[in-house]
């Protein structure tokens, strides 16, 4: 962003007790002060602005205090000196966060588990779509990353378009399969594994590292959402929605995370695919209860084991159980 660029600190170090705007509430900001739409806060839209600024911080500011408040930003980041603020001079006052999408900017496409990461950001509570206000600060980052000048209503165009070609059901938002057309996401990974049959011991640390993207030894966030996409696209030949996902990550994780930690460790995975192999994974949804008591009873069993052989800690039967790949 402009302030990123040029080393400044903002302006403004917090706005409303916040350190940090996401983009969207960026948007969110301009346009409530941008009255009249036409892409800039004029100095006759500034002074509400500043007002509510210092309201919020030091309880409210005199008229006067407020006018030369005004003119001292003018003077520091209108750049052109049209005696207003552009969007990416506002950006240089208030505490923006650095663009997101600068992160997976380059020629080449992204990975789905970059895909995810960039879903997640601005679908923060997994909602499984996106509204138009979501939609601008998307577009904003995706657009500034080229060019740092573009226009609100420019913005605002992409986003209508996007909604009019990729907002089937025409209810406002974008959802998440919707949106993998949006972005260039490379060819399904697990596309050339045979999960349900013979996957190689190095087929699997191919799959573990590439989607252990972290390299911290676990599989989770978006990097497990990205695993269960592309498990569900090999599968059904179509992405899922982002409550597929959800209901699907739930039920992997109560049938294979052990220790509880809402990640995926190598052992864990192996043994997903090991029962993968017979049924097709979204059939896995079986006897979840089940599972959950056979893990008590192995808990219980193990505790009993050691209550007879308190020196046996280091015996390596205590991978029994685990799957065939490791």
């Amino acid at each position: 962003m402009a302030s990123s660029r040029t080393g400044m600190k903002p302006f403004v170090t917090k706005y409303h007790g916040k350190t940090q705007l996401t983009s969207t509430e960026f948007m969110d900001v301009f346009r409530k002060y941008d009255k009249d739409g036409n892409g800039y806060i004029e100095a006759r839209e500034l002074d509400p602005f500043l007002q509510e600024l210092f309201e919020a911080r030091y309880h409210g500011l005199a008229k006067d205090k407020v006018r030369e408040m005004r003119e001292l930003i003018l003077e520091r980041y209108d750049k052109n000196f049209d005696g207003r603020l552009e969007i990416n001079e506002l950006a240089q006052i208030l505490p923006t966060e650095q663009n997101f999408l600068l992160n997976f900017h380059r020629e080449s496409k992204l990975s789905s588990v970059e895909f995810m990461k960039i879903w997640n950001h601005y679908d923060v509570y997994r909602e499984g779509y996106l509204e138009k206000k979501h939609l601008r600060g998307f577009f904003k980052d995706l657009m500034t990353v080229n060019n740092p000048h573009i226009s609100p209503q420019r913005i605002e165009e992409y986003v209508n378009a996007a909604l009019e070609s990729f907002d089937k059901n025409k209810d406002g938002e974008i959802e998440l399969s919707e949106m993998a057309k949006l972005l260039p996401v490379e060819e399904n990974f697990l596309a050339k594994f045979q999960i349900r049959q013979n996957l190689s011991r190095d087929e699997f640390e191919k799959i573990w590292y590439h989607y252990d993207q972290d390299h911290n030894g676990s599989i989770g966030g978006a990097e497990l959402d990205a695993l269960i996409r592309d498990l569900y696209i090999k599968n059904n030949k179509e992405p899922p929605d982002m409550k597929t996902i959800s209901d699907q990550r739930d039920m992997i994780m109560k049938f294979v995370d052990r220790d509880g930690d809402d990640a995926v460790q190598k052992e864990e995975l192996g043994m997903f695919f090991s029962v993968a192999q017979s049924r097709r994974v979204q059939d896995i949804k079986v006897d979840v209860e089940g599972r959950e008591a056979e893990r008590k009873a192995e808990k219980e069993a193990d505790r009993k084991e050691q209550e007879r052989k308190p020196d046996d800690s280091g015996s390596s039967d205590g991978n029994a159980g685990c799957c065939w790949l490791l």
